[in-house]
């Protein structure tokens, strides 16, 4: 009898101190995606997606608020009401931020404002796996006032060898040629290598104002030797550029190696 009423004990103590409760799961509150871009002036509204996941079911609703913050914060609009509620019941869930970004027709330049989320509920935790990656959100708002298009690749760049990817160039410069803003020197080492360093002298087209694309012209040829190798770009046509992204679609007549295709070179440039 003894050991039947112990036994009734055990069980009582355990189902009442030793069950998980219910409201000591880790609730997970991130963004599926790092960055997100918007361009001035652009009628189409952003639809950004908030992930939640939780360890247990919601017990009940989850309200998490969110603001835009930092340079560029009041160019953005939110057309929602800064706040996400989450219905109860669920383990994982996604709910979404609606922005608009505005037209200041000011030449400022770009801007990398952010979305911070917030929330009143202690054990939500913002971003996922260790790193709390994803917590909040850049956005990348893109200037449709453009007032030196060639400015766009001033400086340090990234360019990428559409041919071989891997013999990219780790470094790469821009210089804007002139006071009309639509000339503007590229440098890099070709294939990586020294002893092929390359300046292409571009010209910029006029921009297509619906889609901020023109084209480009490599003003006079550009050769160089090295390694066992006389490479050379040829002037005329040369590809696009997407004064909205910031990107240069470089596509020049190329001779010094067989590359296959139509044999034009390619690379991406862009900041």
């Amino acid at each position: 009898m003894k050991t039947i009423l112990y036994t009734l004990l055990l069980f009582t103590f355990c189902f009442t101190s030793c069950s998980p409760d219910e409201n000591s799961g880790e609730i997970y509150v991130y963004f599926p995606e790092g960055s997100h871009t918007l361009k001035e002036g652009s009628e189409n509204e952003s639809v950004i997606s908030v992930q939640v996941f939780s360890t247990q079911e919601l017990s009940e609703d989850l309200e998490i608020s969110y603001k835009i913050e930092g340079e560029g914060a009041s160019r953005i609009k939110d057309l929602g009401t800064g706040t996400i509620t989450f219905e109860k019941g669920a383990k994982s869930s996604v709910g979404y931020i609606r922005l608009q970004c505005l037209d200041n027709e000011d030449s400022d330049g770009d801007a990398t404002p952010k979305i911070v989320l917030q929330s009143a509920t202690t054990n939500v935790v913002f971003g996922f796996q260790e790193g709390k990656i994803n917590g909040s959100m850049q956005l990348n708002v893109v200037d449709d006032d453009v007032s030196c298009v060639a400015e766009l690749w001033s400086g340090s760049l990234n360019c990428k060898d559409e041919i071989y990817p891997s013999y990219s160039p780790s470094a790469s410069n821009g210089v804007v040629i002139g006071e009309d803003c639509d000339k503007v020197n590229v440098g890099f080492n070709f294939w990586d290598d020294s002893s092929l360093a390359v300046v292409l002298p571009l010209q910029l087209g006029e921009v297509d104002a619906t889609t901020g694309i023109g084209a480009v012209t490599l003003l006079e040829d550009v050769k160089a030797s090295g390694s066992g190798y006389d490479i050379a770009f040829y002037k005329g046509e040369a590809g696009t550029f997407n004064s909205a992204t910031g990107e240069l679609h470089l596509n020049m007549e190329f001779s010094g190696y067989d590359i296959g295709g139509d044999g034009k070179y390619r690379f991406l440039v862009k900041k």
